[in-house]
This record gives C-alpha cells, sequence and structure tokens, in this order.
C-alpha cells in the first residue's frame, strides 16, 4: 500500500498548499486594502468553468478511447456502477432528510467516490493489469453519470433553458457521443493512439489544481459544514463498501472484477463534486469537508477493505 500513502500525502500537501495560500491572500496586510482578497473567488469561478466545460469532456472522450473491448465485456461492471451510485443517492436521500438540507447540497459528495485520483492506481497495485481495465472502466461509469445525472440533480433537477440544463449545457453528454463515435470510427488511428498517450499526463496536471482550489475553500468554510461532514463520511465510506459487496453478487462479478467494484466503491468523495457544487450553487462548503474528511478517515480504511478482499 505504499502507493496508497504516497497518493494521500499529495492529496493533503496539494490541499494544504491551497488553504495555506487563501489564509495568506485573506491576510489585511497582504490583501492590500482587500484587493486581493477577491482573488481566490475570482480564480476558482475560472478554474471550474475550465473543468466543467474543457477538462471534464477531455477526460470522458480520452477515457471512452482507451477502452477498446467490446460493451458485452464491460456490461456487467457498468451495471454495478450504475447500483452503487443508486445505492448512494438513496442513502444522501435519507441524510438530507434527517440533517434539513436540500438534496442537491449533499447527494454527489455522499453518492460519489474518487473513482480515479486514489482508485485506479490503487487497484492497478493491488490487482495488476486486470485491475488497473477494471478501475478505468468504473471510472468512465461514474465520471458520465456524475456529470450528466449528477449536474442535474445539484442544479435542482429542473431541465430548459431557464435552469442552464439543456443539451448544451452538459459537455459530458456531448463529450460522450464523441468519444463513442471516435472508439467506434477511429480506435486504431493516430489521433487516438495520441489521446492514449496524453491521457495520464493532463490527469497528472489537473487533479492537483482541483485539490489545491478544495484547499483553498477549506480554509473559509463554515463550522457547520464540517460538522455534518463528519456524518455524512460513514456513509460515503462504509456504505459505498457494502454497495460495493452486495454489487458484485447481484451482477455475479468475479475475480478481479469484483475486487475493484468494492475497493472503488468503498473510496473517499470524488473530488469533482467540488467543481459541481460551486459550478451550479450548491453547498460547495460541504462538498469540499466531505473530500478532506473521507480522504483522511479513507487512509485506515481503505487498507482495511484491502484486507477483505485479500483474505
Amino acid at each position: 500500500m505504499k502507493v496508497f500513502y504516497e497518493l494521500i500525502l499529495r492529496v493533503f500537501v496539494f490541499i494544504g498548499a491551497g488553504a495555506i495560500v487563501a489564509r495568506l491572500i485573506s491576510h489585511p496586510f497582504v490583501s492590500a486594502g482587500k484587493k486581493l482578497s477577491v482573488l481566490p473567488a475570482l480564480f476558482e469561478r475560472i478554474f471550474v468553468a475550465a473543468v466543467y466545460y474543457f477538462v471534464v469532456p477531455l477526460f470522458i472522450v480520452f477515457s471512452l478511447v482507451q477502452v477498446t473491448e467490446p460493451f458485452s465485456v464491460i456490461w456487467r461492471m457498468v451495471l454495478a456502477v450504475f447500483f452503487v451510485l443508486i445505492c448512494g443517492a438513496a442513502a444522501a436521500g435519507v441524510f438530507a432528510r434527517a440533517s434539513g438540507r436540500k438534496y442537491r447540497d449533499v447527494a454527489l459528495p455522499v453518492a460519489v467516490m474518487n473513482s480515479a485520483y486514489l482508485a485506479i492506481p490503487v487497484n492497478t497495485v493491488l490487482f495488476g493489469p486486470a485491475g488497473a481495465f477494471w478501475a478505468v472502466i468504473y471510472n468512465v461509469s461514474v465520471t458520465i453519470v456524475h456529470f450528466t445525472l449528477g449536474a442535474m440533480i445539484v442544479k435542482g433537477g429542473r431541465t430548459g433553458v431557464s435552469s442552464g440544463i439543456i443539451p448544451l449545457d452538459l459537455p459530458a453528454l456531448w463529450a460522450l457521443v464523441a468519444g463513442m463515435l471516435i472508439r467506434w470510427l477511429f480506435a486504431d488511428s493516430a489521433p487516438a493512439e495520441f489521446m492514449r498517450k496524453i491521457y495520464p499526463a493532463l490527469a497528472e496536471a489537473v487533479l492537483p489544481m482541483m485539490l489545491f482550489f478544495v484547499g483553498m475553500k477549506t480554509a473559509r468554510m463554515s463550522f457547520s459544514a464540517g460538522r455534518l461532514a463528519i456524518w455524512g463520511v460513514p456513509l460515503r465510506l462504509f456504505g459505498g463498501f457494502l454497495a460495493g459487496i452486495l454489487a458484485a453478487r447481484i451482477f455475479g462479478l468475479e475475480g478481479s472484477a469484483a475486487a475493484v467494484c468494492v475497493m472503488s466503491s468503498s473510496m473517499p468523495s470524488a473530488v469533482n463534486t467540488y467543481i459541481l457544487a460551486n459550478k451550479f450553487g450548491a453547498d460547495d462548503d460541504f462538498a469540499a469537508s466531505m473530500v478532506l474528511a473521507s480522504t483522511v478517515l479513507g487512509a485506515f480504511t481503505i487498507p482495511l477493505v484491502a484486507a477483505f478482499i485479500s483474505r
């Protein structure tokens, strides 16, 4: 699990760096009469828009190009992912009612896991090339649902021009179409091969920036958001673990596919949940606190999940 702890350390370093920068900029001496204090929010809006409209769609296209196996091979894992996310969404509904919060404010941090930055390297180390393959399938499925249905949930479930949730404002949906077309029509072409090579570099560049902005938000988040996350984190980690086991059994996953389903389902809250919360005006304080708190606890629970799988 050395790779896992190195990743966890990097997460804390980037989040901590963001928190320190936010504190420094907001200090009266540094902010020069509060002229610089507006910069974090400005940079945040620009970065969130870039991630939502450009980076995530690229991730989806590049990820789909990576998947060369037919749907007949991967459909069980795809259905298992949908099942885990539905279980998480249901748990978030109970959590929202019990806490008196709006469903759109709490749904994604509770339901959606970090299926890329932590899950893919951990599954690769633990379960080899097969683990890497199934982890990519899991991540692609999560990302597509997260940035289509998830975006609609955070927006409030409305459709139409007035709400901003129309196909033109769902770039992930268009990326899904583009990725499938490239995969089917140009799977062995030079552009497709280029996408497969550049995908890891894109992830290495963008994900630390996401964590940095999460850190900036944690430096300014309210105490109530952190307190609420204490109750949300068990639903994400332990609820995801149980949902992953159940999904693997229901859909007949075996071997490395079952192991990846359980491991990925047990991951901390996805960093991208903060991106959508900020983009659509949901509770990004809660999303940031869930990312931080679930990652801290995940440093202890994920090795336990690995031990459970390998027993």
